[in-house]
């Protein structure tokens, strides 16, 4: 009888504490791989925006309505719309301003990949030290070219292009390798640009109907 008695009293003192200390180590646990997972996600994530970001710029870059927009919004690129010789740049490459078909600054993205204004990069620094990011444009991209001239020969050369795609939020929990995400391609000065070409052979390029008019420079016998 006294056993049955015993039985019934439920758990003791340090059962329970024990139980409370077993609990609670597996709820830590739990809330580290849920915080492990969620940084593994938004890696990931981060990843897979970049390189469709990457992707992104390479077309815009390759487009011949924005490449001529490019050339006429950078005045270090006028030897390169002009036609003119490009020689003086030696092996020093130059940032420049990526623009659009619409003739939009391309510069800062989100992370679904659209066009976004405010990106902060990671290279811009306060009083207080680099800035922080913001999360609503969190991707921006930096780039250079430089002319690849041949045997001293440098009208209408081929252009190297290289940049990268820096990831800077406002609050980043994992690293970021911008190398990673780097740009490298090589075009031709004109690139195939309607426009240019109308211009070159001192032609009247008409946005409005995209027809060039040449100018009539034959003279009659």
């Amino acid at each position: 009888m006294e056993l049955l008695i015993k039985s019934n009293k439920g758990f003791s003192l340090i059962q329970v504490m024990m139980l409370a200390s077993v609990a609670g180590i597996l709820s830590f646990i739990t809330v580290n791989m849920m915080q492990n997972n969620l940084k593994i996600n938004k890696r990931l994530n981060a990843k897979v925006s970049a390189g469709m970001i990457n992707a992104s710029v390479i077309a815009i870059l390759n487009n011949s309505k924005s490449w001529e927009n490019t050339l006429s919004a950078n005045q270090t690129m006028t030897c390169l719309e002009d036609s003119a010789d490009c020689s003086s740049f030696g092996d020093l490459a130059e940032p420049f301003e990526l623009r659009d078909v619409h003739d939009n600054i391309v510069k800062g993205f989100t992370s679904t990949g659209a066009a976004c204004t405010g990106f902060v990069g990671p290279s811009v620094v306060g009083p207080n030290g680099p800035l922080p990011g913001v999360d609503h444009c969190p991707f921006g991209v930096e780039l250079k070219f430089l002319p690849d001239c041949v045997d001293d020969a440098c009208e209408n050369p081929l252009v190297g292009i290289t940049g990268v795609v820096y990831y800077n939020p406002s609050n980043r929990s994992f690293s970021f390798n911008p190398e990673k995400n780097k740009i490298d391609i090589t075009r031709t000065a004109l690139g195939g640009s309607f426009a240019l070409l109308c211009n070159r052979f001192l032609g009247t390029y008409i946005h409005a109907s995209q027809s060039c008019t040449l100018a009539d420079i034959i003279q009659q016998p």
